[in-house]
């Protein structure tokens, strides 16, 4: 009888534990689509918003630590007053440590730490331009060497590629080059869960069509 009432009692905690996971997908799944339709910098800090009360939810999930603080730093792209940037990147690079604490070895944790380096160039690009490029260089060479085949990495190389003067490596031709890697990268990627990041595709292809000109 006991070991009856024991196998009910684990039966009805792993059926609690499949339904608790059901529910942090769906609700992940709703919020990137939301994020994904958000062209508004408070849109985007809303969806943050709801991610951040996620992952406080879900102690054990980096995944909406790493969209918190990616839609942070997105939305310094649309529009958000100069002097408001870094607040929303500090805020973005919060989040983005508390995902770190759970995940130390991630390439995408480390591609999207290169990509608020870059975000605060915006602030001031003489002054910000070479100090965060090799601060995002360094945190890319850090997923490259977890990951050499994630496509944002490349995206984003190729944005400090062509942001860089000519005389020091950059420009357009060797930034073509990296999206043009981005693009068969992106082609290539296959990813095992629908929680995984997907951004930076459409912007590729459009860099691709700048390539062509």
């Amino acid at each position: 009888m006991k070991t009856l009432a024991l196998s009910m009692i684990v039966l009805l905690a792993s059926m609690l534990g499949i339904a608790q996971s059901e529910n942090y997908e769906k609700a992940m799944m709703a919020n990137i689509e939301t994020m994904n339709q958000a062209g508004e910098a408070e849109q985007m800090m809303e969806v943050a918003n709801k991610f951040e009360r996620i992952a406080n939810a879900e102690e054990d999930q980096w995944h909406p630590w790493y969209y918190a603080a990616y839609c942070a730093a997105v939305s310094t792209y649309m529009g958000v007053e100069k002097e408001n940037i870094d607040q929303r990147l500090d805020q973005a690079q919060s989040f983005l440590d508390k995902a770190f604490k759970l995940e130390n070895d991630n390439d995408e944790l480390y591609v999207l730490q290169g990509f608020i380096h870059q975000a605060r160039i915006q602030v001031n690009p003489d002054e910000r331009g070479y100090p965060y490029s090799m601060k995002s260089n360094k945190a890319f060479n850090e997923a490259k060497q977890i990951n050499p085949d994630n496509p944002r990495l490349y995206y984003l190389l190729g944005q400090n590629t062509l942001n860089t003067p000519e005389a020091f490596g950059g420009g357009k031709e060797p930034a073509c080059k990296q999206f043009k890697e981005a693009a068969e990268k992106f082609a290539a990627h296959k990813s095992g869960s629908p929680l995984a990041p997907t951004w930076g595709k459409r912007m590729t292809k459009e860099l691709l069509k700048m390539c062509e000109n």
